[in-house]
């Protein structure tokens, strides 16, 4: 992640100036409802990561501390996946909810909080990033495609923190987590058909290069789309793969890139 989208000035006529805003409420409940691993508040200043644990509930080491832990978490559960699996799964732990939150703030409540200053809880036990803290701070609000500008932004700020922070404990390929990023971006987007049921699918892949161009990621081609037989949604096939294939217990994944191909109906 070298390159930054436009940056975007939260202090205009379009932010909310009341800092109780119902709009963190309302992505709080949201983010549960889809999620129910997603328990959000709303406070002050957090760090980028905090820790729970079973036998210190109110450890406080570094964030730079708890992603070594991380990794280390699922190296020590998984040796015989090596590196790549370990690297590639705390990464997706560290990304998945505020991709998430991105998502919920433009699909489902019109509104953009400051997702650079969001604060993650790692439950140590479990190696699982899960919950999490966003500031009490003014919200964004716009038309779709500046609200969609506005939390790619947002995104950015916060991912790329959280990869300087990684970078000093273990060396991220750019490469990669630009990848597995788009793929993870696509695969959230598409939960999200149920809140936007108004969308065709046309319109959806054009939201979703919307949303890969203001991150500057690479785009998913069309092709990589598909009409799912049983439900009728827009799925895709992933480019990246989650490695999950190389622990003892895995497999591939349904869209995994590396599985053997099924019959797909592309979208009209």
């Amino acid at each position: 992640m070298t390159s930054q989208p436009k940056a975007l000035s939260r202090l205009n006529s379009t932010v909310a100036s009341d800092s109780h805003d119902p709009a963190h409420a309302a992505l709080i409940a949201l983010a549960e409802q889809i999620a129910p691993l997603m328990q959000g508040s709303c406070g002050g200043e957090q760090p980028l990561l905090r820790a729970v644990s079973a036998t210190d509930a109110k450890k406080q080491d570094t964030s730079g501390a708890l992603l070594s832990q991380l990794y280390g978490y699922w190296q020590q559960q998984h040796p015989e996946a090596g590196p790549l699996y370990w690297l590639t799964r705390s990464w997706t732990m560290l990304s998945w909810q505020p991709i998430y939150l991105s998502l919920l703030s433009v699909y489902g409540i019109q509104a953009v909080p400051e997702l650079r200053a969001l604060s993650q809880t790692l439950h140590l036990e479990q190696g699982l990033v899960a919950g999490f803290s966003i500031a009490n701070t003014p919200v964004y609000r716009g038309e779709q495609v500046m609200l969609i500008r506005n939390a790619a932004n947002e995104l950015w700020q916060l991912l790329s923190q959280l990869q300087q922070q990684f970078d000093q404990q273990i060396r991220l390929r750019p490469g990669l987590i630009k990848s597995l990023l788009a793929d993870d971006l696509v695969a959230s987007a598409l939960r999200m058909q149920h809140l936007r049921d108004d969308l065709s699918h046309s319109e959806l892949m054009d939201q979703i290069a919307c949303w890969q161009n203001e991150l500057k990621l690479p785009a998913t081609p069309p092709t990589a789309f598909f009409v799912d037989q049983a439900t009728q949604m827009l799925a895709f096939t992933r480019k990246s793969c989650c490695m999950h294939y190389r622990r003892n217990d895995g497999d591939y994944c349904a869209n995994c890139p590396k599985a053997n191909k099924v019959s797909r109906c592309l979208p009209t």
